[in-house]
């Protein structure tokens, strides 16, 4: 069952080849040395380097932005503390229609 599973949820994409589709060598990719390869891409664009973070003098855009999305961490909401109640009685349930006792 297990192996069936693999191959059920398993990378069903690589059946998709759709008109026009290369596939990748993936000997030519790693994400190992992408921070590497970043630092290059970037001394390589000098001046010429559109990104936001470049455009703005080093200085991150991150805090211009505000979000309620849940995943961030500030926005999770903390636990709520463990409080003592105090024991509610239980209310008898009504009779339904046509029944001359309370449902126990």
């Amino acid at each position: 069952m297990a192996i069936s599973d693999q191959i059920i949820n398993g990378d069903l994409l690589r059946f998709y080849t759709p008109d026009g589709f290369v596939p990748v060598d993936k000997s030519l990719h790693s994400y190992v040395d992408s921070p590497a390869e970043l630092e290059e891409d970037i001394a390589e664009l000098g001046d010429l380097n559109t990104s936001l973070y470049y455009t703005n003098n080093g200085v991150s855009s991150v805090p211009l932005y505000q979000t309620d999305a849940p995943e961030f961490p500030a926005n999770q909401a903390a636990a709520p503390e463990a409080t003592v109640t105090e024991e509610q009685p239980v209310a008898e349930e009504a009779p339904a229609e046509g029944q001359t006792e309370p449902v126990e």
